[in-house]
């Protein structure tokens, strides 16, 4: 993903320039799908910091739960 990245993000802003775009607006339109990640992970984060704590919330993290106890257990 990195040298996909690295290869077209290069083209597609060269051609951006090459269609009269000025500097700024590229920025600011780059700006956009990262402020959106930057919310998503802050929303993220709130959610999961609002969850109880120490307590498993499903069947699957409570028997996740006792796997590890039985695991610690035989070391």
């Amino acid at each position: 993903m990195g040298r996909f990245g690295s290869i077209f993000g290069s083209a597609i802003g060269g051609a951006l320039l090459g269609l009269g775009w000025q500097f700024g607006a590229i920025l600011a339109m780059l700006a956009v799908p990262a402020t959106l990640a930057a919310l998503a992970v802050l929303l993220a984060q709130r959610v999961r910091t609002s969850e109880p704590v120490g307590q498993p919330n499903t069947a699957h993290q409570r028997r996740a739960g006792r796997c590890a106890l039985r695991a610690a257990a035989r070391l």
